[in-house]
């Protein structure tokens, strides 16, 4: 799926982020990816795509543990930092 590429060059931006300008901007960047490749997306599943990236969103989200935060794990963070 290709519905994405365009964070090969952005990265992830956070849906708290995108304004309304960034989002044109992404799509402009989107459009200009897929069309140097000589594809283009399947506007017909694109509400789909939007649920099952924001489901795969909320997942990655739902994984960070708010306990990295007890100070016992932050000083052995930052102890492995000292060490690198």
């Amino acid at each position: 799926m290709l519905h994405d590429l365009h964070e090969a060059v952005t990265g992830d931006i956070l849906p708290m982020f995108k304004t309304v300008e960034i989002r044109k901007r992404v799509e402009k960047m989107q459009n200009r990816i897929l069309k140097s490749l000589g594809v283009s997306e399947d506007k017909t599943i694109k509400k789909d795509l939007k649920l099952v990236d924001l489901i795969a969103f909320l997942y990655e989200i739902k994984q960070v543990s708010p306990n990295i935060l007890i100070p016992n794990k932050l000083l052995l963070t930052k102890k492995l930092q000292k060490n690198n």
